[in-house]
């Protein structure tokens, strides 16, 4: 039953891969995507401009956080209130996002309204007021943000999974900044940001839901046809994080429950390997069916909730495996993720499991796109990063290409060293108690 149910999803949704969206590339560099739709009556903006963590001096980390807030706070001759206020009006929002590649601008309004979402978003992108008024409120905000501290086992083992990864990496402060770094930022450092990185030639934008070609591209030149451009500033070259060792790091926390995490530094998405290694995502943790579920949960009873996580990264991401256990177990735990990976390494994926993970893949990527603000992210995504706004055309052939060797090659590619990162609540002799445990945890990971 479910293998039909699937199929029939595929089917329905074939449309959505067969679209071809048209780009326009305008002669300051700015590219625009249209996508006209007739699945609702919305109209969705995605703006993306290509400054990255990577583009953040040490000193500054946090600069792009601060720079988009303070956009947010209103233009020239516009201040946010009243951009705010005039999207609520007709049902719309307008959000500002910062990622490790990239600055995001969403807005979504009712199909009618095209022009009031464009007209906000080049208000704010175009022309903002970025007063020291505007950016001193940006900073503290950031500086509030920075020492919130993360809650729950799984969040605090994730927070420290990555800071261990990407120590040292432009990525550390996962756009946030530090303390010390935030102090550096002046309202004159991040003006300089502005127009060094604020470009048409490094942006795209795409609009998807119920409109026309043309009327979408006049739309937008109206708003955004006196964008100016100019060269954008150099930016340094991206290193990806490696390991030469396992490593185990060990925590009690204010936590109720135990979290056992490995995570390994993989490929991002314009690598050859990014469709094999999300595939073994999708066999290790994509649902019910996942092999992480059927063994450590179900046949084991190690844990209570087992899953993966591998962010959708350009050049370089990471893949993290995790159990929610009981203190006791950890040793248990940890073995049984590692011999999840081992599999994979050692005996290739039966054809049926593959067909399974790549029928999930393609399915849950169709299903994303029933949203127009997720499909028109997509486009620009892709179309920023180098990949095409067409490239959703070519990625169901693209998944199926990949071969159970191909699992196999990146599974002994990818997952050999790894920071194992242990959270354990923080009560009277609760390391002592699982003594025997944490030796045997710590004599694995030495050994290996």
């Amino acid at each position: 039953m479910r293998r039909w149910l699937w199929v029939l999803m595929l089917v329905l949704a074939l449309p959505l891969f067969a679209a071809a969206p048209h780009v326009d590339r305008w002669a300051n560099g700015f590219r625009v995507i249209v996508l006209p739709t007739t699945s609702s009556q919305v109209v969705s903006v995605e703006l993306l401009i290509d400054y990255s963590a990577f583009d953040e001096p040490e000193k500054y980390q946090g600069i792009r956080q601060v720079l988009l807030t303070s956009m947010l706070q209103g233009s020239r001759s516009v201040d946010g209130t009243t951009i705010r206020r005039r999207l609520t009006a007709i049902g719309g929002n307008l959000e500002g996002r910062v990622h490790q590649d990239m600055l995001e601008f969403t807005v979504s309004v009712p199909s009618s309204k095209l022009g009031v979402a464009l007209s906000a978003l080049a208000e704010i992108v175009c022309h903002p007021l970025l007063s020291d008024e505007y950016i001193q409120a940006a900073i503290a905000q950031s500086q509030r943000k920075v020492n919130i501290p993360p809650v729950g086992a799984l969040d605090t083992a994730a927070y420290l999974s990555y800071q261990l990864l990407y120590e040292g990496h432009p990525f550390a402060s996962r756009g946030f900044g530090t303390p010390e770094s935030l102090a550096n930022i002046t309202p004159e450092v991040v003006r300089d940001a502005y127009h060094a990185y604020i470009l048409p030639n490094i942006a795209v934008m795409s609009i998807v839901g119920r409109c026309t070609q043309d009327d979408a591209g006049a739309q937008a030149q109206a708003a955004f046809g006196l964008w100016a451009d100019h060269p954008r500033a150099k930016r340094q070259v991206a290193v990806n994080p490696t390991l030469a060792h396992s490593t185990l790091d060990l925590r009690e926390e204010n936590v109720k429950s135990t979290c056992v995490m490995l995570t390994f530094p993989v490929c991002g998405v314009t690598h050859k390997d990014y469709l094999a290694v999300r595939l073994v995502d999708i066999l290790l943790g994509g649902g019910t069916g996942s092999r992480l579920f059927r063994s450590v949960r179900e046949d084991l009873h190690l844990a209570y909730e087992t899953a993966t996580d591998f962010p959708s990264q350009t050049t370089c991401s990471h893949f993290s495996l995790f159990a929610l256990t009981d203190s006791g177990y950890m040793d248990d735990t940890k073995s049984a993720l590692t011999s999840a990976l081992a599999q994979l390494q050692v005996t290739p994926v039966t054809e049926q499991e593959l067909q399974r993970a790549k029928a999930y893949l393609k399915g849950r990527y169709l299903l994303s796109h029933q949203y127009s603000a997720q499909y028109a992210f997509d486009l620009a995504w892709y179309e920023l990063i180098g990949l095409g706004a067409g490239y959703e055309t070519s990625l169901p052939a693209n998944i199926d290409a990949v071969t159970a060797k191909d699992i196999q090659r990146v599974a002994r590619t990818y997952f050999t060293h790894y920071y194992l990162v242990v959270i354990i609540p923080q009560t009277t002799g609760s390391v002592e108690s699982s003594t025997s445990s944490l030796g045997r945890l710590t004599a694995r990971v030495q050994a290996e």
